[in-house]
């Protein structure tokens, strides 16, 4: 076993804002183990998720939202466009991450504390300007919201999960308004850009599902996470009637 405290790991600590000194590693998949751990484990992305999903549902059916994305207009040509987009698209989200929410924050805060997510959130705010109108007002409010789970969890990566989650889900929705989406894996020259099918995938029997199915989904997730601070805050309450 050895101390993760490696002039990488300093390098890693100043970039992401992750908080490593004291965390034993004996390899290279402990440490994979121990990144996957500490965002899939902890039920804060997925409350986000609970929150944004919903609203983004709504969103994605706009004309200005359904038109606007994906970036890339090849998306529907093939799976193949829309995969290879999707990863060249998370490679930047987590660029964005690094710099807003760990450069930024892991600077500012030693001289502005909790001050700096609302310096963040400014230019990360900017940055969003030309995009459409509900995107660019509520990227203030994302900006504070991602900033503050870096703050509490001293780490980009959950608000990274979150991000590429909310991206990857627009561009599949605006697709799927447009009756877009892809019919086969590699490209072909008889696929244009935009086709539409007679039969759109979400119908509104299918969102209320999917809404049904996601919630009941967080809920579990909250539940099993804090099982054993339920069952404590159970029996204490037992004891006080008692």
């Amino acid at each position: 076993m050895s101390t993760f405290s490696t002039p990488s790991a300093k390098a890693h600590e100043r970039v992401t804002g992750r908080w490593l000194r004291d965390i034993e590693v004996s390899s290279s998949a402990d440490r994979l183990v121990y990144y996957a751990k500490s965002v899939l484990g902890s039920p804060i992305p997925w409350l986000f998720l609970a929150v944004v999903v919903p609203a983004m549902l709504v969103v994605s059916a706009q004309p200005d939202f359904g038109n606007y994305y994906p970036f890339y207009k090849q998306a529907s040509r093939s799976w193949f466009d829309f995969l290879a987009w999707e990863a060249i698209y998370f490679i930047q989200f987590f660029a964005l991450e690094m710099f807003f929410r760990g450069f930024w924050l892991g600077v500012l805060r030693k001289s502005f504390g909790s001050g700096a997510i609302f310096a963040m959130a400014v230019p990360y705010c900017m940055i969003h300007y030309g995009k459409p109108y509900l995107e660019a007002s509520g990227a203030v409010i994302a900006g504070i919201a991602l900033g503050s789970l870096s703050m509490k969890t001293k780490s980009i990566y959950q608000g990274f999960l979150v991000h590429i989650t909310v991206a990857g889900m627009m561009d599949w929705l605006a697709l799927s308004h447009r009756n877009a989406l892809p019919h086969t894996f590699w490209p072909s020259e008889e696929r244009g850009m935009i086709v539409a099918y007679p039969d759109p995938f979400w119908t509104e029997h299918r969102v209320k599902m999917f809404l049904v199915l996601f919630a009941l989904t967080m809920i579990g997730i909250v539940i099993v996470s804090r099982w054993k601070d339920i069952r404590a805050l159970i029996s204490r309450s037992d004891m006080l009637r008692s």
